[in-house]
């Protein structure tokens, strides 16, 4: 099995090993061009923008985002989730978890605020 013929658009040679009786890749033969059109449509948009981790997940508060990760930490290992996936989905939990720490603070900070100022009223 040798590399494909073709020479690229950037004017380097395909470096795709050759189907079968044939002196192209399956990108590159013209018996499979429909068939290659099609693999690219579907990689495409199987490619836009969209993680499926396999169910619909509510995350309300921190806990939840713990189970989230522990699930995308067994997807990635097992090879079902890409890395590049999770550590996109792992930056999103990171950002979660900021912001609800941050709105905890203020509302702790605003509650003993409040204590204070009842005290200070007496």
């Amino acid at each position: 099995m040798g590399t494909c013929k073709e020479i690229k658009r950037d004017g380097n040679q395909c470096n795709a090993f050759c189907i079968k009786n044939s002196n192209f890749c399956f990108r590159h033969s013209e018996n499979y061009k429909q068939e290659a059109l099609e693999a690219s449509r579907k990689g495409g948009y199987n490619r836009k923008d969209k993680i499926s981790v396999g169910v619909n997940i509510t995350i309300r508060e921190p806990e939840d985002v713990k189970k989230f990760l522990a699930k995308l930490i067994k997807l990635t290992g097992s090879g079902e989730l890409p890395t590049s996936d999770a550590v996109r989905m792992g930056s999103l939990c990171k950002m979660y978890l900021e912001a609800y720490s941050e709105a905890d603070l203020k509302r702790r900070v605003d509650l003993m605020e409040k204590q204070l100022s009842r005290i200070g009223k007496k």
